[in-house]
This record gives structure tokens, sequence and C-alpha cells, in this order.
């Protein structure tokens, strides 16, 4: 019986059941996860998205062309089985040079490569158009993106977004 056991009264041998209980509690926890995840999850093969992507965004007949930069970080895969990621990204305006950050929130379907994904900025930029969503497609490689915009006001502008994945010394934005 160890010094510890016996400092607070307990016989080494009450402990065994403890013991057994607790092992027999992770043992049914693994399983349980095993069981619930479905194969190919994120907790299995890892999320394809997090990163950072390079690239452009150009509005629907419109020959400008925006630099484009999405570092992807946070993640948790949904009961549904799909992904919610978050991000942060980077847009440089073609015109001025100024470069806007924003908030990205997207969810993925691992199974399909399906991406839905919203966007946000601070109050004080007044001209960037947040009221819409892009939906596309992910390589299976995780090595690509092409996403098309759509706002939910008319007129409904819309746009394509095409990234690839980039190390974080690209010098695209």
């Amino acid at each position: 019986m160890s010094r510890a056991v016996a400092a607070i009264g307990v016989d080494s041998v009450a402990l065994v059941p403890l013991c057994a209980a607790r092992a027999a509690l992770g043992l049914a926890l693994a399983i349980a996860f095993a069981v619930l995840l479905p194969a190919g999850s994120a907790a299995q093969t890892g999320v394809p998205l997090l990163g950072s992507y390079c690239g452009d965004y150009r509005w629907e007949a419109s020959p400008v062309v925006s630099a484009v930069r999405i570092h992807f970080q946070h993640h948790a895969l949904r009961t549904d089985s799909k992904i919610d990621v978050e991000g942060v990204g980077w847009s440089t305006n073609p015109h001025d040079g100024v470069r806007t950050r924003f908030l990205v929130r997207a969810v993925l379907d691992p199974a399909t490569g399906r991406l839905s994904m919203t966007e946000s900025v601070g109050s004080d930029v007044a001209d960037w158009v947040t009221d819409g969503t892009y939906e596309g497609q992910v390589q299976p490689d995780g090595g690509g993106i092409v996403a098309n915009w759509t706002s939910r006001q008319p007129p409904h502008s819309r746009g394509v977004l095409r990234l690839r994945r980039c190390g974080s010394s690209d010098p695209a934005v």
C-alpha cells in the first residue's frame, strides 16, 4: 500500500474496483467515439482547410482583380459530420493598395468537398460587401478552393474567389 493511500485511510484492495470502473469508462468512451465519428471524418483524416490560401477575387463582368489571402485556423466537428472552420483574411484593393482585414466562417462537408463561407469586416469599412455567401468546392487534397459569391440583397451581385494553398512567405497579399 502506498503512503498516500495509507495517509487517507483507504485499503489498496478497495481501490481495485475503482480502477476497473475507470478503465471500463475509458474503453466505453473510446468505443463510442469510434462508432459516432464516420470514416474519413476530420478527427481521423485531419482538416484539409487549415493553413494559408492565396489567390484572387473578381466581381462578375469586371476586369479588376483583388489579391486575397485567408488563413484558416479554427475548426470543430459538428454532429452532422460537417466541419466548422474559422479564419482571418486580407484583401488588397488594386486601385489604391489599401489592405482590408476580414473574418471568415465556413462550413465544410469533407465527404463532398462542398464549402459554404461568409465574411465580416469592421464597421469602419464602408465599401465592403458582406451580405452574401460563398458557395464552392475544395479540392480533395485541400490544395485549392473555387467559390462563387452571391449577395443576398438586390441586385444580387456575383463574383468568383479562386485560392490555392500557399506558404507563410507567399507574396500574394
